[in-house]
């Protein structure tokens, strides 16, 4: 009857010990001994007995910090901006549109009447803009890269110009007329040379 007392006592001991060191930080540093009685039941204290015993290493408790609620307001998050909506908010301003061949007044000599226009800017173009080649004030074609093949284009001397147009096709920067002539092989000039 006793030793099982003991036992119990024990047990409540080795509990209410557990207990204090988890709940109290100050008690965490305090030393924990484990002997064993005459009947060979394990005591726990943190008082040093006389006979041999071993120190119990307890690990550190853990804090836990709830976080601060929040209004519900500052919570709220802004909703994701599309890129696109980042680009109308920040419009690309160009310094400068220009073609940059054929060179301007240069003779293109070429019998089928097809020409390369490449035309650059400064900065580079923006993401939803596009490059708009005219040939003689009227629009021939886009290109993202600013490289058009004109085919067949008549003899004689044309006006080439480039403008930049954004995906709702508004005109966001317009470079200046350039002129280019056109030398196409005719056959009025081979009749002229056997008259001659």
């Amino acid at each position: 009857m006793i030793q099982h007392h003991r036992k119990i006592l024990s047990s409540i001991a080795a509990y209410l010990i557990g207990a204090a060191a988890i709940l109290a930080p100050s008690l965490v540093t305090a030393e924990i001994y484990k002997t064993r009685d005459a009947q060979g039941n394990v005591v726990f204290t943190d008082v040093p007995p006389k006979d041999q015993s071993e120190t119990v290493k307890l690990s550190e408790s853990s804090n836990y910090t709830p976080p601060v609620a929040q209004d519900s307001a500052s919570t709220q998050s802004a909703p994701p901006q599309d890129e696109e909506d980042d680009e109308e908010a920040e419009p690309t301003t160009y310094s400068t549109v220009s073609i940059s061949s054929p060179a301007p007044e240069e003779a293109v000599r070429e019998n089928s009447g097809n020409v390369t226009v490449t035309v650059r800017s400064a900065p580079r173009l923006a993401t939803g803009h596009t490059y708009t080649l005219l040939l003689d004030g009227q629009p021939v074609g886009d290109s993202s890269d600013g490289v058009f093949t004109l085919e067949n284009v008549d003899r004689g001397t044309h006006t080439l110009s480039a403008r930049i147009t954004d995906k709702n096709m508004t005109i966001v920067a317009q470079g200046p007329d350039q002129t280019f002539h056109m030398l196409r092989f005719s056959a009025l000039s081979v009749k002229r040379r056997k008259a001659g």
